[in-house]
């Protein structure tokens, strides 16, 4: 059974019952709900809030990388939310928030420019633009090569999403890396959460290499956005 069979056909784990509540209830309730339930358990959240179906709940699942889907019903909607393995999303995810106090605006400028890559990842040499949003990294892993990198962003209340998404175009060696990254802005400070993923040849090893990556992000990424943004 696949993922989207699974959220289709697979009776629930939990049901949260969330009808005649507003945000921001829905989604924290639903947080809550996720945080306590295991890995490959379904979550079913019940709602009437257009606002919920429509940019919370879909936020909420985007960001720890679980698959959704909404079913409309006649008059309220049902949101399916699968809580991942790590080994399906192929993702490592710094749950710990990095807090920095500095403008939420600032810090998401900061992490429009792509070379903020080579603060927490060794592998990126350097970085250069082509466009708007098309990068060109070089990296060395093993062997130094170049790659395509692409940025997007999605935004909702309080939050920035932005994604950094790079592919290797060698037919033999297809393979897909991508950082997202969630800031918050929680008006005193800024919060930002780091995922970083990678669906390829030799999963294992590079899975290692995030490992230190997400590491390394808590680590250094602090004191790189304050030396950048204070000049």
């Amino acid at each position: 059974m696949n993922i989207e069979e699974k959220l289709k056909n697979e009776k629930p784990t939990e049901i949260l019952d969330v009808r005649g509540e507003e945000c921001p209830i829905p989604e924290t309730l639903a947080a809550k709900k996720l945080n306590k339930m295991s890995e490959g358990e379904v979550l079913e959240v019940l709602t009437d809030h257009q606002p919920a179906v429509d940019v919370t709940l879909p936020y909420l699942a985007k960001r720890f990388g679980y698959p959704y889907i909404i079913i409309k019903k006649e008059d309220y909607y049902v949101v399916r939310i699968l809580k991942l393995h790590e080994e399906e999303k192929g993702a490592v995810q710094l749950n710990d928030e990095i807090q920095v106090n500095l403008p939420f605006n600032k810090v998401t400028e900061a992490f429009l420019d792509p070379s903020i890559l080579m603060s927490f990842v060794p592998q990126v040499k350097g970085v250069k633009q082509i466009n708007y949003s098309a990068y060109s990294i070089s990296m060395k892993y093993i062997i130094p090569f170049e790659l395509p990198l692409f940025i997007k962003m999605e935004k909702y209340p309080n939050t920035i999403i932005i994604k950094y998404e790079s592919y290797n175009k060698i037919a033999f060696l297809k393979a897909t890396l991508g950082f997202d990254f969630f800031i918050y802005d929680h008006k005193k400070y800024t919060g930002i959460r780091v995922r970083e993923w990678y669906e390829g040849p030799l999963k294992f090893m590079w899975k290692n290499e995030i490992n230190k990556h997400i590491t390394l992000a808590k680590d250094k990424l602090p004191t790189y956005l304050i030396k950048l943004i204070s000049n």
